[in-house]
């Protein structure tokens, strides 16, 4: 049975490029995991933030 370690504490950043047309379902379904994931460790593992081509 493998033996699995905590490697950090720091706090990961994801940004997510958004595009013309981007679906909402598929925004959903690339936050959602680290949402879960943050409220099931009870500390923000992951923090994101939406990026766009214009800045906008």
């Amino acid at each position: 049975m493998r033996n699995w370690q905590k490697k950090t504490d720091r706090t990961k950043q994801i940004g997510v490029m958004l595009f013309d047309r981007f679906s909402n379902h598929c925004l959903a379904n690339a936050v959602e995991p680290l949402r879960a994931v943050n409220s099931l460790l009870g500390w923000p593992a992951y923090e994101w933030c939406f990026l766009s081509g214009d800045g906008a």
